[in-house]
C-alpha cells in the first residue's frame, strides 16, 4: 500500500467562487476548481490563461542590458566579424546554441559553437576554451545557458581580444560578470518574469534583433525553444506555458529535419506530443549526447539539413541514451549499497556520497532518483585524481543553491538553483561540506521537506468521471512546475475485480463508487494486483486520463496514491466454534496439494469476505495456531506472507473444544472484561 500523505488544496467543486467563474467563462467546475487551487482566482485571469496568447508575451527590451546586446550584435554582424556561441551540455545548453548559431548564420555571419566536454573540461566557461577559440578566429563570444559566475573567465576573455557577452538564467551571487550581461535573475534586472530557461533568455534575445516580433521567432524555432524549456524543468506558467504550448504544436510537424528524424527514433511520431513525450522521450536521447557521447552530435542534429546526417545522428543517440540508461542503473545500485549499508543516512538531512569511477554525466540523474526515494536533497559526487565533481538535487522547500553558498569556500566551483545545482571540490574536503550542508538544512529546512506527500485538488464525484471532464481539463496544459497536473481523490471504491498487463508490470482495476463503474491503471505497480483482492473497499488519488481504443474515448484514471479503507475490527479476537469451522473449511477449498501461500492481510480479508465473518491478522493467527495445536494444520509466517500445510484430510472428527489454546484466549478474555 502506499503511505503518502495526501494535502488537499483549498477550492472544490462546492465553493460558491467556482461555480460563480465557471459560470461567466462556460468551463467545467472541475476545471475551474483546478484553476483557482492554481492561483487564477478571476474569470479574465483564467480566460487569459487558457488563450496562451502569444499576445501575453513580455517586450524583451524589458531585461537589462538587452538593447545593448543587441546593438553589440548587430555592429559584429555588419563588420562580418565571427561568432561563438558557448554552450552547456544539457538539453537546454544545446537548444539554446542551436537556435543562435542558426539565427546567426541567417543574418549572414560566420557562426560556430563551442560546448564544453563534461568529462574534460566541466561545466561553464574555461580558460582554454577561450584561447581556442580565439585562435579559431573569433572576434566574439556569446554565452547561453552559462556564464552568470565566470568572473575569472570573462576577465581573460577580454584579455586575449575577444567581445564576450553573458546570457543565462541560473541565480546570480553578490556580483556579475565584467561585460555585457543578460540574465532575468540579475538583481537589478528588473524583467516581469523570472523563470525562463537558458533557451528561454536566448529566445528574448533573437527577438530583440528581430524589433520584438516574438511571433516569427517562435515560427522559426519554437519546436527547439520548447524541448529546452520543458527539460530544463522550470515554471511552467506565464511565458513559458506560451512557448511550450507554442512549441508542442509545431512539434506535430517539425520542420527542423533533426527533430524530426529524433521523434520517429524514439517512437513519437504516430502518438501526439506533450511535456511528457519531451521529457522522457526527446530530451533523455538530446541529453545522453552531453552524459555518455559527443555533445557536437547533439548540436548538429538540430543544425543539419541532410537526411543522412540526421539519421546517422538520431539513431547515435538513441544507442547513446540506452548506453546511459545501463550506467545510470549500475551507479544506482551502487548508491543503495551504501546507503542501506550505514545506517547514519537515516539520520542525515542532505545525503552526500561519493564514488570513484561514476560517470559525471549520468549522477544528476541518480541523485534525482535517490532525492524522490528518500525524499531528501541528495548530492553525489565522482572523485577521480583527488578532485570530486557532484551534482545534487533538491526537495521542494529546501533551496540548494543556498545551501552550497554557505560553505562556498570549500568548493573550487559551483552553480545552479534552488532544485538542482553543480559543483567541483577537492575530495579531501567532501566530509566537511557533508557536515555543513546538513547544518545548513538543521537550520533551514521546514520538517515538511522530508514528509512524502501528494498534492490533491479535492475528492471528485464519481459523475464527473467522463471524458468530457478530462478534455475540459486539457485546457489548462500544458502541464508541469507550478501547473502540476490535477490529482482527484475518489474515496471509498470499491474493486470489482483486477488484472495484470504490459508483461505483468501493470495493475488494471475495475472499480465502482455509487453505481459509477471506472478504470484505474497502475503504472509500474504489479504489488497491488497481489495485495488487493476483488471486494476491497479503498480512497485512490490519481490523473484524469483519456484511454482511446478503436474510437472509443472512456475515462481512466493513472493511480497516483491508494489506502485500503477503515476495515472493520473483530468484537472479539477469540474465535467461536463457527468461526474456526469457517476458517477451516475456507483455507481447505483454497488449499492447492495441501498448501496455501498468501499475503497475511489479504487473507484475512478474503476469508472475511468470503465467510462473512470478521477477522483481522491477531484473530487470524489465533486460528491458525489452534489447528496447529490440534495437528489439523501447520503453517510457517515469513514477514507479511503465511504458508498453510493441511495435515488431516481423512475426514475424522476434531473436538475443537479440547484446544489449550482456546482456552487460554477465553479465560483471557473474561479476565479482561471482569
Amino acid at each position: 500500500m502506499r503511505n503518502d500523505r495526501w494535502i488537499y488544496n483549498k477550492y472544490s467543486t462546492d465553493s460558491s467562487v467556482v461555480k460563480e467563474i465557471a459560470q461567466i467563462t462556460n468551463l467545467s467546475e472541475v476545471t475551474v476548481a483546478v484553476a483557482l487551487n492554481r492561483g487564477i482566482t478571476t474569470a479574465n485571469a483564467l480566460t487569459s490563461f487558457i488563450s496562451k496568447s502569444t499576445k501575453d508575451l513580455h517586450s524583451p527590451f524589458l531585461m537589462r542590458n538587452m538593447d545593448i546586446a543587441v546593438e553589440s550584435i548587430r555592429k559584429a554582424v555588419d563588420l562580418n566579424k565571427k561568432i561563438t556561441v558557448y554552450g552547456d551540455y544539457d538539453v537546454d545548453g544545446i537548444t539554446s546554441a542551436a537556435i543562435l548559431v542558426k539565427y546567426l548564420r541567417l543574418l549572414g555571419t560566420e557562426a560556430d559553437y563551442y560546448i564544453p566536454d563534461r568529462m574534460d573540461e566541466g561545466y561553464g566557461l574555461n580558460s582554454h576554451a577561450l584561447e581556442i577559440i580565439k585562435a579559431n578566429g573569433s572576434d566574439m563570444v556569446i554565452t547561453v545557458d552559462t556564464g552568470i559566475t565566470a568572473y575569472d573567465e570573462v576577465a581573460f576573455a577580454k584579455e586575449i581580444g575577444l567581445d564576450i557577452i553573458v546570457t543565462d538564467h541560473h541565480q546570480c551571487k553578490d556580483n556579475i560578470p565584467d561585460c555585457i550581461v543578460i540574465n532575468p535573475c540579475c538583481p537589478k534586472c528588473d524583467y516581469p518574469f523570472k523563470c525562463l530557461a537558458g533557451v528561454g533568455v536566448v529566445f528574448k534575445l533573437i527577438t530583440a534583433m528581430e524589433n520584438g516580433d516574438h511571433l516569427k521567432v517562435l515560427d522559426m524555432f519554437g519546436d527547439i525553444i520548447a524541448i529546452g524549456t520543458v527539460a530544463d524543468v522550470v515554471s511552467l506558467t506565464d511565458e513559458n506555458r506560451i512557448i511550450v504550448d507554442f512549441g508542442l504544436n509545431k512539434l506535430k510537424n517539425s520542420p527542423n529535419m533533426g527533430l524530426s528524424m529524433l521523434i520517429g527514433v524514439a517512437g513519437l511520431d504516430s502518438k501526439p506530443l506533450t511535456v511528457f513525450g519531451i521529457g522522457y522521450g526527446i530530451a533523455p536521447r538530446i541529453n545522453a549526447a552531453g552524459r555518455i557521447g559527443d555533445t557536437a552530435k547533439a548540436v548538429d542534429l538540430l543544425l543539419s539539413n541532410s537526411i543522412s546526417e540526421c539519421m546517422g545522428i538520431a539513431e547515435y543517440l538513441d544507442e547513446e541514451n540506452k548506453c546511459r540508461q545501463e550506467t545510470e542503473s549500475k551507479i544506482l545500485s551502487d548508491v543503495l549499497k551504501i546507503i542501506k549499508s550505514n545506517n547514519n543516512y537515516e539520520d542525515k538531512k542532505v545525503i552526500v556520497i561519493s564514488g570513484c569511477g561514476w560517470h559525471h554525466g549520468v549522477i544528476g540523474i541518480v541523485a534525482s532518483k535517490i532525492s524522490d526515494r528518500y525524499t531528501k536533497p541528495c548530492i553525489l559526487i565522482s572523485c577521480e585524481n583527488g578532485i570530486g565533481k557532484g551534482s545534487g538535487r533538491s526537495v521542494k522547500g529546501f533551496n540548494l543553491f543556498e545551501a552550497l553558498k554557505s560553505c562556498s569556500d570549500l568548493f573550487e566551483k559551483f552553480g545552479g538553483h534552488e532544485l538542482a545545482a553543480g559543483l567541483t571540490i577537492s575530495q579531501q574536503n567532501i566530509e566537511k561540506a557533508e557536515q555543513l550542508l546538513n547544518e545548513f538544512a538543521l537550520e533551514n529546512m521546514p520538517p515538511e521537506c522530508n514528509i512524502p506527500c501528494i498534492n490533491i485538488d479535492f475528492e471528485l464525484s464519481p459523475d464527473n468521471l467522463t471524458a468530457e471532464t478530462a478534455e475540459n481539463l486539457s485546457l489548462l496544459e500544458p502541464f508541469g512546475t507550478d501547473n502540476r497536473q490535477p490529482c482527484f481523490s475518489i474515496c471509498g471504491a470499491t474493486i470489482l475485480n483486477k488484472r495484470l498487463m504490459g508483461n505483468s508490470k501493470h495493475t488494471r482495476f475495475s472499480m465502482s463508487k455509487n453505481g459509477v463503474i471506472f478504470d484505474v491503471i497502475a503504472f509500474n505497480d504489479n504489488d497491488l494486483f497481489y495485495s488487493l483482492i476483488e471486494d476491497d473497499v479503498v480512497d485512490i488519488a490519481g490523473i484524469l486520463s483519456i484511454n482511446e481504443w478503436r474510437n472509443t474515448k472512456r475515462v481512466q484514471i493513472i493511480l497516483k496514491s491508494l489506502k485500503l479503507g477503515t476495515f472493520p475490527a473483530p468484537i472479539s479476537l477469540v474465535p467461536t466454534r463457527d468461526d474456526l469451522v469457517a476458517i477451516y473449511l475456507y483455507i481447505k477449498m483454497n488449499c492447492t496439494n495441501l498448501v496455501l501461500h498468501e499475503n497475511t492481510s489479504v487473507l484475512a480479508r478474503k476469508i472475511t469476505y468470503s465467510t462473512k465473518r470478521v477477522f483481522d491478522i491477531e484473530k487470524l493467527f489465533n486460528c491458525l495456531e489452534i489447528f496447529a495445536e490440534l495437528k489439523l494444520m501447520t503453517f510457517a509466517q515469513n514477514i507479511d506472507e503465511v504458508d498453510i500445510y493441511l495435515l488431516r484430510t481423512d475426514g475424522s472428527k476434531v473436538n475443537l473444544e479440547s484446544s489449550k489454546k482456546l482456552e487460554a484466549l477465553r479465560n483471557s478474555e473474561l479476565e479482561k472484561n471482569g
